[in-house]
């Protein structure tokens, strides 16, 4: 029984691993991750972002907004997503 105990603690302890070291963009499920307009809800972009910010792209201009900056969720087009897939779509910061 101790070393079936032990074996379980290590696969456990690999998928938490996995996960750590596996970018946010990579955990999310299949149909959300081929999303390229993000979400137009926050609640449910923070979740897959868990070690970067979830910022706001104007999918307009392709100019994306941090928290806390005045345009952040309030430009007429736009999603949340997760800094990294905002710049790997080509996006780019807004001047601060």
């Amino acid at each position: 029984m101790h070393i079936s105990l032990v074996h379980s603690a290590a696969a456990a302890f690999g998928i938490v691993l996995a996960l750590v070291t596996t970018p946010a963009s990579a955990q999310c499920d299949p149909v959300v991750c081929a999303n390229p307009y993000g979400f137009q809800n926050l609640a449910r972009a923070e979740p897959l972002c868990l070690f970067e910010p979830v910022v706001w792209v104007n999918t307009k201009s392709h100019v994306y907004h941090v928290a806390g900056s005045r345009s952040y969720g309030h430009t007429r087009h736009g999603a949340y997503l997760c800094e990294s897939e905002a710049k790997s779509a080509r996006n780019r910061a807004a001047p601060r």
